[in-house]
């Protein structure tokens, strides 16, 4: 399993700072807005590589077929887990909700 990485001193501030922060809501209207987030959401998971992004994107949305999209993110999830990456538990509903509305979009378009 990977080392959890060292904050930097800039980070450890920023951390610092946000202890007290309270819950919030973020809404999302735009499509495009969507298309942001979720694109940055997966780069973020994927220490920027926008290919290995595209793929876990694909992966879980085949899965999802399969097994259903709450299990396909769980599972792709745990998958990264075991191989050292840490997710921050905001993100893991979001990628339900958004890959739920594209699987069911396109479920009869095949």
């Amino acid at each position: 399993m990977k080392q959890k990485p060292e904050l930097t001193e800039e980070e450890n501030l920023t951390l610092e700072a946000f202890k007290d922060l309270s819950p919030f809501t973020i809404t999302v209207i735009k499509p495009e807005d969507a298309l942001f987030l979720s694109t940055a959401l997966l780069r973020f998971v994927c220490n920027g590589n926008e290919k290995i992004s595209n793929k876990m994107l694909m992966g879980m949305a085949n899965l999802a077929q399969s097994v259903g999209v709450e299990s396909a993110v769980s599972e792709c999830f745990d998958i990264g887990k075991d191989e050292g990456h840490e997710f921050p538990e905001f993100i893991k509903p979001i990628f339900i909700h958004m890959l739920g509305h594209i699987i069911e979009k396109y479920k009869d378009s095949k």
